[in-house]
């Protein structure tokens, strides 16, 4: 079409313009040139798409360059909110197809190639890949390496493809082959690259391992190095992350005053490990502290159990959990589902699904160590039914011995029950 061509045209204009006036130091005439060229994206393109999301990325990195911090943090908050709210309905839309297709009988069932749900997979890759297409742009080039946009911009395309490998790697897992996508294991470890870029961006910048965003990205990271086979790393990864946490949660306690963290507010992530069913709050946005924690603890708990599912572990996965579900507890009293502000609602509301996905991984974990220990089903039951006020921790360097060991499981039982249950 002759008007989209020229249209385009327009916009590679402006970039271009852009990039030169940023390249003679002319930032301010940048900012305003960028300004327009959002302007014109949003007249003519869908909100969420890449032209639009990176060439306001462009402009809150021009914004940095000539100090003005608190525009381009909201430019910044704009483009993570939209590019949560498309992977989250691309993402439930393709599990919604999905699902219904492996519902037909095998007989009658059309190639996945000609479901809907391909259909969908397909419109992530080429998402993915004109974000990928888009990153030899001048003004990208040009910004600071320490310039946040640029750590944002790493972790947005990071985002968009841990979506397209889970995805990917659902169908495999089905037995499903699309000709059009290549394999998860590929897109996994080309996410896994730009997590790592984002991620040593903000330590080179001063961000220790307990900022929210270095925090998420070691959650984003660690869970492509887990879908990579290098669980080992992802384990590391995350302990450091929570034992940095951990501290500085201490290091609040005793402090009198404390500025906020200077965060992005507003982190994608996705879940420790496939969800084949995943509901619709599966992919969210978060921007809070007891978030990041319950993030980085429920991570861990998954991977230190599947690195060694013994019993041990599996205690250990357990009071993981709890403090994550603890976190939870508290980012949610915090806010409410009948607060006139929008970002408080939403807050309540991802905090309230990550919660009941915490409950479920608990529920989950005891299920062997019920059996183990030959409880009843009706045991079983009052272990996650039943409320106890005891928060008597589980220390088992006090058990060296098997039996010992063997005796604290038993009373484990009976300590933990009823901590995983919403109130």
């Amino acid at each position: 079409d002759v008007l989209d061509r020229n249209v385009n045209r327009t916009f590679e204009v402006m970039q271009n313009l852009a990039g030169l006036h940023a390249q003679q130091g002319r930032w301010a005439v940048a900012v305003d040139i960028l300004r327009a060229l959002v302007m014109k994206c949003e007249q003519h393109l869908p909100l969420y798409h890449p032209l639009t999301l990176v060439s306001m990325l462009d402009l809150a990195g021009a914004l940095s360059e000539v100090s003005e911090l608190g525009k381009a943090k909201k430019v910044s908050e704009r483009v993570l909110q939209r590019l949560s709210l498309y992977l989250s309905e691309q993402e439930e839309n393709f599990l919604d197809a999905r699902n219904d297709w492996l519902a037909v009988p095998m007989e009658e069932r059309v190639s996945f190639q000609e479901h809907s749900a391909g259909d969908f997979v397909i419109m992530i890759a080429e998402f993915v890949k004109l974000l990928l297409n888009l990153q030899k742009r001048d003004v990208l080039r040009l910004l600071k390496r320490s310039n946040s946009a640029v750590m944002l911009n790493y972790s947005t395309i990071a985002d968009a493809v841990a979506v397209l490998a889970n995805c990917a790697g659902l169908n495999e897992r089905a037995g499903v082959e699309l000709l059009a996508v290549q394999s998860s294991d590929y897109f996994w470890k080309t996410a896994c690259q730009y997590y790592r870029r984002a991620f040593e961006g903000w330590s080179k910048v001063g961000q220790s391992l307990h900022h929210p965003n270095t925090s998420a990205l070691a959650c984003g990271l660690a869970r492509c190095l887990r879908e990579t086979g290098e669980r080992g790393k992802a384990i590391r990864i995350l302990t450091a992350v929570v034992s940095a946490r951990r501290k500085e949660a201490t290091n609040k306690r005793k402090a009198p005053y404390r500025s906020e963290h200077d965060s992005a507010d507003g982190v994608t992530f996705l879940s420790p490990r496939p969800q084949a069913n995943a509901t619709r709050a599966a992919w969210l946005n978060i921007n809070d502290d007891e978030q990041i924690d319950a993030l980085c603890l429920w991570s861990l708990a998954i991977y230190r159990v599947e690195q060694n599912p013994n019993e041990r572990e599996r205690i250990h996965a357990l009071n993981l959990l709890h403090s994550s579900a603890e976190s939870l507890r508290k980012a949610t009293k915090e806010s409410s589902s009948d607060d006139d502000d929008v970002n408080q609602k939403k807050k309540h509301s991802a905090c309230r699904e990550m919660l009941r996905c915490v409950e479920g991984e608990a529920r989950e974990l005891f299920q062997p160590l019920a059996t183990a220990q030959g409880m009843t089903d009706s045991s079983k039951r009052s272990f996650l039914d039943e409320s106890d006020d005891s928060d008597e921790g589980l220390d088992l360097r006090k058990n060296p011995s098997v039996v010992q060991f063997q005796k604290r499981l038993k009373e484990t039982a009976r300590q933990i029950q009823g901590r995983f249950v919403s109130a």
